[in-house]
């Protein structure tokens, strides 16, 4: 089932996430990803770039949860639709493929990982998974929505 959910982007979400990979770079980019769920698929609306605090940001992510707190709070006192789907990290001068440090904080099924992988030059591409019980990621389709 997992394998079947489509993601859909908008194309502000896209190039937000994309500038904040690019301008990380040699270090590991992170952010919120904040939208809805339909009976299309998953959409992402906003891109929402926070401080990766972790040790080693060369290697690693690590949200900076009072951001994280900070949005949650701002969506509840905004009665917003949107929810936050998941988030977004980028992978420096690698692939997008999960790392075994991504899988293993993969724990809360049903979360949206959106994984860049970039180098000096820029953003070479994005991929999509889905977080399972296990812990696991499933890679999904990834369609860049256009009609915001």
């Amino acid at each position: 089932m997992m394998g079947e959910a489509k993601v859909f982007c908008a194309e502000a979400a896209w190039r937000a996430l994309g500038d904040h990979a690019a301008s990380a770079w040699p270090c590991e980019a992170c952010g919120l990803l904040l939208g809805q769920r339909d009976a299309e698929g998953i959409q992402i609306r906003r891109a929402v770039p926070v401080a990766n605090v972790a040790a080693f940001p060369e290697s690693f992510f690590e949200l900076d949860p009072v951001v994280h707190l900070r949005v949650q709070r701002q969506l509840r006192e905004d009665k917003s639709r949107d929810v936050i789907l998941g988030h977004y990290h980028s992978h420096p001068d690698a692939a997008t493929s999960p790392s075994v440090f991504d899988v293993e904080r993969a724990d809360e099924a049903g979360l949206v990982w959106l994984i860049s992988a970039v180098d000096r030059s820029g953003v070479r591409a994005v991929g999509a998974f889905l977080s399972a019980s296990g812990p696991s990621l499933h890679e999904v389709p990834l369609h860049l929505d256009r009609k915001e």
